[in-house]
């Protein structure tokens, strides 16, 4: 989504005006270290470590925009279903606690992966 991509590379100039930032059509990189630090604090570059911080929690705005972009990555719509795809247990734990502060009903059905080959 461009306009996500917009809104990211706005807020990291405004917390990090000295952090270098290339755009690509699809992507933005930045270059700032204790960023990256913080990053793979939460869990990022590890499928089944990441995690969601309590800011994120906490905060109905911080929560509805962690969740959209959560979806737009990892979920899809079908039939009448959301699905989401992740290998972390605790970090879809957190999910599900999301939506239900945000008053979303959820049933969910475990599906085991498919066998590769």
């Amino acid at each position: 989504d461009l306009r996500l991509l917009e809104i990211f590379e706005k807020l990291i100039k405004e917390i990090a005006p000295l952090t270098y930032i290339s755009r690509g059509k699809k992507f933005v990189r930045i270059r700032n270290k204790r960023l990256y630090e913080y990053m793979k604090s939460l869990g990022c570059g590890k499928t089944g470590e990441w995690k969601v911080p309590n800011e994120i929690i906490n905060n109905s705005i911080f929560r509805k925009v962690w969740l959209r972009a959560f979806f737009d990555d990892e979920g899809c719509v079908k039939n009448n279903s959301i699905e989401v795809y992740t290998s972390n247990e605790n970090g879809f734990e957190l999910i599900i606690k999301m939506l239900k502060l945000e008053k979303i009903r959820t049933t969910v059905y475990i599906r085991p992966p498919r066998k590769k080959g």
